[in-house]
């Protein structure tokens, strides 16, 4: 169960032209109320794809073994400051294309 959570943070959500950041679901447990998941010995810290769409960010997020959450954020979106609230330090990869 790879992408366990999507968290939808487009402004149209009729664009499937994307910006997708993954990171691993359990760096929520502290959050109330949030499901919580278990820590594996290789987080995915944060990974980053512009220039995507939702279906390359499912698949991609499937062959990650760890349980995932994948947020999703307008394109063409390049103030990381958008990214903050989820990302510590603006400690964040981000990749032009997919490799799936």
């Amino acid at each position: 169960m790879p992408v366990c959570n999507i968290v939808d943070h487009r402004s149209n959500s009729y664009n499937t032209k994307v910006m997708i950041v993954f990171e691993d679901s359990c760096h929520d447990n502290c959050v109330i109320g949030s499901s919580q998941f278990p820590h594996h010995d290789k987080d995915v810290d944060y990974l980053g794809f512009k220039e995507t769409s939702i279906e390359e960010g499912l698949k991609f997020g499937s062959k990650i073994q760890n349980d995932i959450t994948m947020y999703i954020y307008d394109l063409g979106t390049d103030n990381y400051s958008d990214y903050q609230s989820i990302i510590p330090n603006n400690n964040i990869n981000i990749y032009t294309k997919l490799n799936i």
